[in-house]
Protein backbone atom coordinates (compact mmCIF):
# COMPACT_ATOMS: atom_id res chain seq x y z
CA UNK A 1 0.00 0.00 0.00
CA UNK A 2 1.26 3.45 -0.92
CA UNK A 3 0.63 5.65 2.12
CA UNK A 4 2.43 8.77 0.92
CA UNK A 5 0.55 11.99 1.51
CA UNK A 6 -1.00 13.48 -1.64
CA UNK A 7 0.52 16.79 -2.80
CA UNK A 8 -0.99 19.85 -1.13
CA UNK A 9 -0.89 21.64 -4.50
CA UNK A 10 -1.54 19.03 -7.20
CA UNK A 11 -0.06 19.41 -10.66
CA UNK A 12 -3.06 19.36 -12.98
CA UNK A 13 -3.35 18.72 -16.71
CA UNK A 14 -6.44 20.27 -18.33
CA UNK A 15 -7.62 18.77 -21.63
CA UNK A 16 -10.09 21.00 -23.44
CA UNK A 17 -11.44 21.57 -26.93
CA UNK A 18 -11.86 25.29 -26.26
CA UNK A 19 -9.62 27.81 -24.48
CA UNK A 20 -9.09 31.57 -24.87
CA UNK A 21 -6.88 32.26 -27.90
CA UNK A 22 -6.03 35.74 -26.72
CA UNK A 23 -6.65 37.76 -23.57
CA UNK A 24 -10.38 38.52 -23.30
CA UNK A 25 -11.47 35.79 -25.76
CA UNK A 26 -14.76 34.09 -24.81
CA UNK A 27 -13.73 30.63 -26.04
CA UNK A 28 -13.53 28.27 -23.06
CA UNK A 29 -13.29 31.26 -20.72
CA UNK A 30 -14.66 29.30 -17.74
CA UNK A 31 -11.97 26.63 -18.19
CA UNK A 32 -9.43 29.46 -18.06
CA UNK A 33 -11.05 30.84 -14.90
CA UNK A 34 -10.75 27.47 -13.14
CA UNK A 35 -7.10 27.26 -14.23
CA UNK A 36 -6.24 30.77 -13.03
CA UNK A 37 -7.79 30.29 -9.61
CA UNK A 38 -6.22 26.86 -9.12
CA UNK A 39 -2.88 28.48 -9.91
CA UNK A 40 -3.56 31.24 -7.36
CA UNK A 41 -4.08 28.44 -4.80
CA UNK A 42 -0.61 27.09 -5.53
CA UNK A 43 -1.34 24.41 -8.13
CA UNK A 44 0.55 24.08 -11.39
CA UNK A 45 -1.82 23.86 -14.35
CA UNK A 46 -0.93 22.68 -17.84
CA UNK A 47 -3.56 23.17 -20.56
CA UNK A 48 -3.75 21.16 -23.79
CA UNK A 49 -6.06 22.78 -26.36
CA UNK A 50 -6.45 22.98 -30.15
CA UNK A 51 -4.34 25.40 -32.15
CA UNK A 52 -6.13 28.14 -34.07
CA UNK A 53 -4.72 30.30 -36.84
CA UNK A 54 -6.12 33.46 -35.20
CA UNK A 55 -4.44 33.03 -31.82
CA UNK A 56 -1.60 35.30 -30.79
CA UNK A 57 1.04 35.15 -28.07
CA UNK A 58 0.15 33.12 -24.97
CA UNK A 59 2.24 35.35 -22.71
CA UNK A 60 -0.97 36.60 -21.04
CA UNK A 61 -1.77 33.12 -19.66
CA UNK A 62 -0.87 32.03 -16.15
CA UNK A 63 -1.16 28.37 -17.16
CA UNK A 64 1.38 26.51 -19.29
CA UNK A 65 -0.28 26.17 -22.71
CA UNK A 66 0.21 23.39 -25.25
CA UNK A 67 -1.64 24.02 -28.52
CA UNK A 68 -1.85 21.00 -30.80
CA UNK A 69 -2.13 21.21 -34.57
CA UNK A 70 -4.37 18.73 -36.33
CA UNK A 71 -4.47 19.83 -39.98
CA UNK A 72 -2.10 21.44 -42.47
CA UNK A 73 -2.05 24.18 -43.56
CA UNK A 74 -3.25 25.78 -40.33
CA UNK A 75 -6.19 27.51 -42.05
CA UNK A 76 -7.74 24.04 -42.49
CA UNK A 77 -8.09 23.69 -38.71
CA UNK A 78 -11.82 24.45 -38.65
CA UNK A 79 -13.15 21.79 -36.29
CA UNK A 80 -12.79 23.63 -32.98
CA UNK A 81 -13.76 27.12 -31.78
CA UNK A 82 -16.35 29.13 -33.72
CA UNK A 83 -19.80 28.09 -32.50
CA UNK A 84 -18.46 24.85 -31.03
CA UNK A 85 -17.61 21.50 -32.63
CA UNK A 86 -21.20 20.26 -33.16
CA UNK A 87 -22.12 23.47 -34.98
CA UNK A 88 -18.87 23.53 -36.95
CA UNK A 89 -19.64 20.02 -38.21
CA UNK A 90 -23.29 20.84 -38.93
CA UNK A 91 -22.13 23.73 -41.14
CA UNK A 92 -19.85 21.42 -43.12
CA UNK A 93 -20.10 17.63 -42.79
CA UNK A 94 -16.68 17.23 -44.46
CA UNK A 95 -15.15 18.52 -41.22
CA UNK A 96 -15.84 15.09 -39.73
CA UNK A 97 -12.84 13.93 -41.76
CA UNK A 98 -10.67 16.06 -39.45
CA UNK A 99 -11.83 14.24 -36.31
CA UNK A 100 -9.46 11.20 -36.40
CA UNK A 101 -6.41 13.45 -36.82
CA UNK A 102 -7.78 15.78 -34.15
CA UNK A 103 -8.14 12.95 -31.61
CA UNK A 104 -4.74 11.43 -32.45
CA UNK A 105 -2.90 14.76 -32.19
CA UNK A 106 -4.82 15.61 -29.02
CA UNK A 107 -3.79 12.32 -27.38
CA UNK A 108 -0.14 12.51 -28.40
CA UNK A 109 0.23 16.10 -27.22
CA UNK A 110 -1.61 15.30 -23.98
CA UNK A 111 0.89 12.50 -23.28
CA UNK A 112 3.79 14.87 -23.94
CA UNK A 113 2.36 17.68 -21.79
CA UNK A 114 1.37 15.53 -18.80
CA UNK A 115 4.79 14.10 -17.92
CA UNK A 116 4.79 15.58 -14.40
CA UNK A 117 1.02 15.78 -13.77
CA UNK A 118 -0.64 14.30 -10.69
CA UNK A 119 -4.19 14.38 -12.09
CA UNK A 120 -5.92 15.02 -15.42
CA UNK A 121 -9.21 16.83 -16.00
CA UNK A 122 -10.99 16.47 -19.37
CA UNK A 123 -13.51 19.15 -20.35
CA UNK A 124 -16.27 18.10 -22.79
CA UNK A 125 -16.79 14.65 -24.25
CA UNK A 126 -14.31 15.00 -27.13
CA UNK A 127 -11.47 15.41 -24.61
CA UNK A 128 -12.31 12.22 -22.73
CA UNK A 129 -10.53 9.65 -24.96
CA UNK A 130 -7.24 11.54 -24.45
CA UNK A 131 -8.04 11.76 -20.73
CA UNK A 132 -8.61 8.03 -20.49
CA UNK A 133 -5.32 7.37 -22.32
CA UNK A 134 -3.49 9.51 -19.75
CA UNK A 135 -5.13 7.61 -16.91
CA UNK A 136 -3.90 4.32 -18.34
CA UNK A 137 -0.44 5.44 -19.49
CA UNK A 138 0.45 7.89 -16.72
CA UNK A 139 -1.35 5.98 -13.94
CA UNK A 140 -2.98 9.19 -12.74
CA UNK A 141 -6.63 9.84 -11.77
CA UNK A 142 -9.11 11.16 -14.33
CA UNK A 143 -11.76 13.81 -13.65
CA UNK A 144 -14.30 14.41 -16.43
CA UNK A 145 -16.10 17.76 -16.58
CA UNK A 146 -19.31 17.49 -18.62
CA UNK A 147 -21.51 20.29 -19.98
CA UNK A 148 -24.97 20.60 -21.46
CA UNK A 149 -23.78 19.86 -25.00
CA UNK A 150 -22.52 16.45 -23.82
CA UNK A 151 -26.07 15.30 -23.11
CA UNK A 152 -26.53 14.85 -26.88
CA UNK A 153 -24.11 11.89 -26.83
CA UNK A 154 -26.01 10.22 -24.01
CA UNK A 155 -29.18 10.34 -26.12
CA UNK A 156 -27.63 8.64 -29.16
CA UNK A 157 -27.68 4.81 -28.92
CA UNK A 158 -24.22 3.87 -30.26
CA UNK A 159 -22.27 6.95 -29.11
CA UNK A 160 -23.97 6.76 -25.71
CA UNK A 161 -22.55 3.27 -25.16
CA UNK A 162 -18.99 4.41 -25.91
CA UNK A 163 -19.24 7.64 -23.91
CA UNK A 164 -20.63 5.84 -20.86
CA UNK A 165 -17.78 3.30 -21.00
CA UNK A 166 -15.38 6.25 -20.62
CA UNK A 167 -17.46 7.92 -17.90
CA UNK A 168 -17.44 4.66 -15.92
CA UNK A 169 -13.61 4.83 -15.87
CA UNK A 170 -13.47 8.32 -14.37
CA UNK A 171 -12.47 8.83 -10.74
CA UNK A 172 -15.01 11.66 -10.61
CA UNK A 173 -17.45 13.42 -12.91
CA UNK A 174 -18.09 17.14 -12.46
CA UNK A 175 -21.28 18.78 -13.73
CA UNK A 176 -22.80 22.23 -13.33
CA UNK A 177 -26.21 21.58 -11.74
CA UNK A 178 -28.24 19.08 -9.73
CA UNK A 179 -30.63 18.79 -12.67
CA UNK A 180 -27.67 17.65 -14.79
CA UNK A 181 -26.61 15.24 -12.04
CA UNK A 182 -30.07 13.65 -12.10
CA UNK A 183 -29.81 13.30 -15.88
CA UNK A 184 -26.50 11.45 -15.51
CA UNK A 185 -27.87 9.17 -12.79
CA UNK A 186 -30.91 8.40 -14.97
CA UNK A 187 -28.45 7.28 -17.67
CA UNK A 188 -26.68 4.82 -15.39
CA UNK A 189 -23.85 6.90 -13.89
CA UNK A 190 -23.07 6.18 -10.23
CA UNK A 191 -24.40 9.06 -8.13
CA UNK A 192 -21.48 8.78 -5.70
CA UNK A 193 -19.08 9.56 -8.54
CA UNK A 194 -20.74 12.86 -9.49
CA UNK A 195 -19.78 16.25 -8.04
CA UNK A 196 -21.87 19.36 -8.68
CA UNK A 197 -19.59 22.40 -9.05
CA UNK A 198 -21.23 25.34 -10.85
CA UNK A 199 -19.14 27.96 -12.57
CA UNK A 200 -18.04 30.89 -10.47
CA UNK A 201 -18.73 34.60 -10.80
CA UNK A 202 -16.32 37.52 -10.67
CA UNK A 203 -18.24 39.59 -8.12
CA UNK A 204 -15.68 42.39 -8.26
CA UNK A 205 -16.77 43.07 -11.85
CA UNK A 206 -20.33 41.78 -12.05
CA UNK A 207 -22.30 43.90 -9.61
CA UNK A 208 -25.05 46.54 -9.78
CA UNK A 209 -23.77 49.76 -11.35
CA UNK A 210 -24.84 53.22 -12.37
CA UNK A 211 -27.28 52.60 -15.25
CA UNK A 212 -27.15 56.17 -16.56
CA UNK A 213 -23.35 56.20 -16.58
CA UNK A 214 -23.21 52.80 -18.31
CA UNK A 215 -25.59 54.01 -21.04
CA UNK A 216 -23.61 57.19 -21.54
CA UNK A 217 -20.36 55.24 -21.95
CA UNK A 218 -21.98 52.79 -24.39
CA UNK A 219 -23.85 55.41 -26.36
CA UNK A 220 -27.30 54.08 -25.43
CA UNK A 221 -30.47 56.16 -25.09
CA UNK A 222 -30.85 57.21 -21.43
CA UNK A 223 -34.66 57.24 -21.61
CA UNK A 224 -35.47 53.90 -23.25
CA UNK A 225 -36.37 50.66 -21.51
CA UNK A 226 -33.59 48.28 -22.52
CA UNK A 227 -33.94 44.51 -22.87
CA UNK A 228 -30.59 42.79 -23.19
CA UNK A 229 -29.52 39.30 -24.18
CA UNK A 230 -25.93 38.07 -24.28
CA UNK A 231 -24.65 34.94 -25.97
CA UNK A 232 -23.96 33.09 -29.19
CA UNK A 233 -26.56 33.45 -31.91
CA UNK A 234 -27.46 29.80 -32.39
CA UNK A 235 -30.75 27.91 -32.72
CA UNK A 236 -30.97 26.61 -29.16
CA UNK A 237 -30.88 30.13 -27.65
CA UNK A 238 -34.30 30.97 -29.15
CA UNK A 239 -33.40 34.54 -30.15
CA UNK A 240 -35.88 34.49 -33.05
CA UNK A 241 -38.74 34.19 -30.56
CA UNK A 242 -37.42 37.21 -28.69
CA UNK A 243 -37.51 39.24 -31.92
CA UNK A 244 -41.03 37.95 -32.67
CA UNK A 245 -42.11 39.20 -29.24
CA UNK A 246 -41.11 42.81 -29.95
CA UNK A 247 -44.32 43.98 -31.70
CA UNK A 248 -46.30 42.80 -28.67
CA UNK A 249 -43.89 44.51 -26.25
CA UNK A 250 -44.08 47.76 -28.20
CA UNK A 251 -47.87 47.94 -27.76
CA UNK A 252 -47.39 48.50 -24.02
CA UNK A 253 -43.85 49.88 -23.94
CA UNK A 254 -43.21 52.10 -26.99
CA UNK A 255 -39.86 53.31 -25.62
CA UNK A 256 -38.33 49.82 -25.67
CA UNK A 257 -34.99 48.85 -27.21
CA UNK A 258 -33.54 45.34 -27.56
CA UNK A 259 -29.76 44.89 -27.43
CA UNK A 260 -28.02 41.74 -28.68
CA UNK A 261 -24.47 41.23 -27.39
CA UNK A 262 -22.72 38.38 -29.16
CA UNK A 263 -22.40 36.84 -32.58
CA UNK A 264 -22.91 33.54 -34.33
CA UNK A 265 -24.17 31.70 -37.38
CA UNK A 266 -27.73 33.09 -37.02
CA UNK A 267 -26.81 36.76 -36.92
CA UNK A 268 -27.58 37.40 -40.59
CA UNK A 269 -30.99 35.70 -40.41
CA UNK A 270 -31.84 37.53 -37.17
CA UNK A 271 -30.95 40.86 -38.75
CA UNK A 272 -33.19 40.02 -41.73
CA UNK A 273 -36.00 39.07 -39.33
CA UNK A 274 -35.69 42.45 -37.59
CA UNK A 275 -35.74 44.27 -40.92
CA UNK A 276 -38.79 42.34 -42.15
CA UNK A 277 -40.69 43.42 -39.01
CA UNK A 278 -39.69 47.05 -39.55
CA UNK A 279 -37.85 47.12 -36.21
CA UNK A 280 -34.37 48.15 -37.30
CA UNK A 281 -34.48 51.26 -35.10
CA UNK A 282 -35.57 49.20 -32.10
CA UNK A 283 -32.85 46.54 -32.15
CA UNK A 284 -29.11 46.95 -31.68
CA UNK A 285 -26.65 44.24 -32.71
CA UNK A 286 -23.59 45.09 -30.63
CA UNK A 287 -21.59 42.09 -31.85
CA UNK A 288 -18.93 40.24 -29.90
CA UNK A 289 -17.60 42.25 -26.98
CA UNK A 290 -14.52 41.72 -24.87
CA UNK A 291 -15.51 39.88 -21.70
CA UNK A 292 -14.23 42.81 -19.64
CA UNK A 293 -16.93 45.01 -21.22
CA UNK A 294 -19.88 42.69 -20.44
CA UNK A 295 -20.59 44.08 -16.93
CA UNK A 296 -21.12 47.55 -18.41
CA UNK A 297 -23.62 46.20 -20.97
CA UNK A 298 -25.54 44.35 -18.27
CA UNK A 299 -25.56 47.37 -15.96
CA UNK A 300 -27.11 49.45 -18.75
CA UNK A 301 -30.23 47.26 -19.04
CA UNK A 302 -33.62 46.97 -17.33
CA UNK A 303 -34.18 43.24 -17.89
CA UNK A 304 -32.26 40.23 -19.20
CA UNK A 305 -34.02 37.84 -21.60
CA UNK A 306 -32.95 34.33 -22.63
CA UNK A 307 -35.76 32.30 -24.27
CA UNK A 308 -33.69 29.13 -24.78
CA UNK A 309 -35.13 26.01 -26.38
CA UNK A 310 -32.47 23.93 -24.65
CA UNK A 311 -29.47 24.99 -22.62
CA UNK A 312 -27.07 24.05 -19.89
CA UNK A 313 -26.47 26.42 -16.99
CA UNK A 314 -25.24 29.51 -18.85
CA UNK A 315 -22.90 31.63 -16.79
CA UNK A 316 -24.31 34.82 -18.28
CA UNK A 317 -27.49 34.23 -16.25
CA UNK A 318 -25.44 34.33 -13.05
CA UNK A 319 -23.57 37.40 -14.27
CA UNK A 320 -26.84 39.18 -15.10
CA UNK A 321 -28.27 38.33 -11.67
CA UNK A 322 -25.07 39.54 -10.00
CA UNK A 323 -25.69 42.88 -11.75
CA UNK A 324 -29.19 42.93 -10.22
CA UNK A 325 -31.10 42.25 -13.43
CA UNK A 326 -34.47 40.47 -13.37
CA UNK A 327 -34.44 37.45 -15.70
CA UNK A 328 -37.10 36.38 -18.19
CA UNK A 329 -36.31 32.91 -19.47
CA UNK A 330 -37.56 29.37 -20.10
CA UNK A 331 -37.58 26.41 -17.69
CA UNK A 332 -35.34 24.17 -19.81
CA UNK A 333 -32.48 22.04 -18.51
CA UNK A 334 -30.21 23.91 -16.05
CA UNK A 335 -32.18 27.16 -16.43
CA UNK A 336 -35.02 25.60 -14.43
CA UNK A 337 -32.63 25.38 -11.47
CA UNK A 338 -31.11 28.84 -11.85
CA UNK A 339 -34.22 30.95 -12.50
CA UNK A 340 -36.97 30.67 -9.88
CA UNK A 341 -40.28 31.95 -11.15
CA UNK A 342 -41.43 34.99 -9.18
CA UNK A 343 -38.24 35.03 -7.07
CA UNK A 344 -35.37 36.16 -9.29
CA UNK A 345 -37.15 36.14 -12.65
CA UNK A 346 -40.17 35.05 -14.65
CA UNK A 347 -40.46 31.86 -16.70
CA UNK A 348 -42.32 31.24 -19.94
CA UNK A 349 -42.67 28.11 -22.10
CA UNK A 350 -40.19 27.76 -24.98
CA UNK A 351 -41.28 29.02 -28.43
CA UNK A 352 -43.89 31.34 -26.91
CA UNK A 353 -43.33 34.86 -28.22
CA UNK A 354 -46.65 36.27 -26.96
CA UNK A 355 -46.13 34.98 -23.39
CA UNK A 356 -42.51 36.13 -23.52
CA UNK A 357 -43.67 39.63 -24.44
CA UNK A 358 -46.21 39.61 -21.61
CA UNK A 359 -43.64 38.70 -18.96
CA UNK A 360 -41.09 41.23 -20.24
CA UNK A 361 -43.75 43.93 -20.16
CA UNK A 362 -44.67 43.00 -16.59
CA UNK A 363 -41.08 43.59 -15.52
CA UNK A 364 -40.72 46.82 -17.52
CA UNK A 365 -44.00 48.39 -16.38
CA UNK A 366 -44.15 47.33 -12.72
CA UNK A 367 -41.35 48.98 -10.66
CA UNK A 368 -42.21 47.00 -7.52
CA UNK A 369 -41.97 43.69 -9.41
CA UNK A 370 -38.73 44.79 -11.04
CA UNK A 371 -37.24 45.73 -7.67
CA UNK A 372 -38.41 42.49 -6.02
CA UNK A 373 -36.94 40.30 -8.77
CA UNK A 374 -33.74 42.35 -8.77
CA UNK A 375 -33.34 41.79 -5.02
CA UNK A 376 -34.15 38.11 -5.49
CA UNK A 377 -31.44 37.85 -8.17
CA UNK A 378 -28.83 39.37 -5.84
CA UNK A 379 -29.96 37.11 -2.98
CA UNK A 380 -29.69 34.05 -5.25
CA UNK A 381 -26.07 34.88 -6.06
CA UNK A 382 -25.21 35.59 -2.44
CA UNK A 383 -26.83 32.43 -1.04
CA UNK A 384 -26.45 29.76 -3.74
CA UNK A 385 -23.41 30.56 -5.88
CA UNK A 386 -19.79 31.44 -5.28
CA UNK A 387 -16.84 33.28 -6.71
CA UNK A 388 -14.40 31.59 -9.06
CA UNK A 389 -12.07 31.24 -6.10
CA UNK A 390 -14.78 29.40 -4.13
CA UNK A 391 -15.51 27.00 -7.00
CA UNK A 392 -11.84 26.38 -7.74
CA UNK A 393 -11.35 25.53 -4.06
CA UNK A 394 -14.09 22.88 -4.38
CA UNK A 395 -12.28 21.45 -7.40
CA UNK A 396 -8.96 21.46 -5.52
CA UNK A 397 -10.55 19.64 -2.56
CA UNK A 398 -11.92 17.04 -4.98
CA UNK A 399 -8.43 16.49 -6.41
CA UNK A 400 -6.95 16.07 -2.94
CA UNK A 401 -9.62 13.56 -1.94
CA UNK A 402 -9.12 11.49 -5.10
CA UNK A 403 -5.32 11.50 -4.73
CA UNK A 404 -5.60 10.52 -1.05
CA UNK A 405 -7.90 7.63 -1.96
CA UNK A 406 -5.46 6.51 -4.66
CA UNK A 407 -2.46 6.67 -2.32
CA UNK A 408 -4.30 4.65 0.32
CA UNK A 409 -5.55 1.95 -2.05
Amino acid sequence: MDTRNPPSSPRVCFLTTSYPRWEGDFAGSFVCKFAEHLISSGSLVTVVAPHDVRMNSSSWSQATLHHFRYAFPARCQTLAYGDGMPDQISKNKFRLALLPGFLLSFSLNALKASTNSDIVQAFWSVSTPAGLLLKWMRKIPLVIHVWGSDTVLLRLPVLSWFFKRILFQANAIVCESFQFKKFLVDHGIDEACIEVIPNGIDLNRFAPGDRSLARKELGLDPDKKIIITVGRMIDCKGQRYLIDSLPFILRDEPSMQLVFVGDGKLRSSLEKQVQSLGLKERVMFAGTQDHAAIPKWLQSADVFALPSLRDGSPNVILEAMACGLPIVSTPVNGLSEMVRDGVNGLLVPPESSVELAGKINEVLKDPSLNNRLSKGALDTIANHYGTWNDQARKLLNLYKRILAEQNNS
